[in-house]
């Protein structure tokens, strides 16, 4: 199996363990805007960080029409490592997000 440089270890962060953590959950593929709706962040937030992801290689895309769809690619071990909830500091920060908004 490839193993994945530290380098690119680095670069992950709590919203990239969401975003994987989201992917592997549903067992199969979602679009840009579901995956932010159901992580509570912003679509361009969620675009970027899944579009960082490609570039590792930890996530794939599909597109049909005009759709873009991103999947968990299972077969790196640090995506099977990820499976594990993620910690509690993305819980903070989609909270933190959540309150943050104006309404009103």
């Amino acid at each position: 199996m490839p193993k994945i440089k530290e380098s690119k270890k680095k670069r992950i962060d709590v919203f990239d363990k969401g975003l994987i953590h989201y992917l592997l959950k549903i067992k199969g593929r979602a679009t840009t805007n579901r995956v932010a709706e159901r992580t509570g962040m912003s679509w361009n937030t969620a675009d970027k960080h899944l579009k960082k992801l490609k570039r590792i290689d930890l996530v794939k895309s599909e597109r049909e029409k005009n759709k873009k769809f991103w999947k968990a690619n299972r077969k790196l071990p640090a995506v099977k490592q990820a499976r594990k909830k993620p910690s509690k500091e993305v819980h903070r920060v989609k909270v933190k997000r959540r309150t943050s908004r104006g309404r009103g």
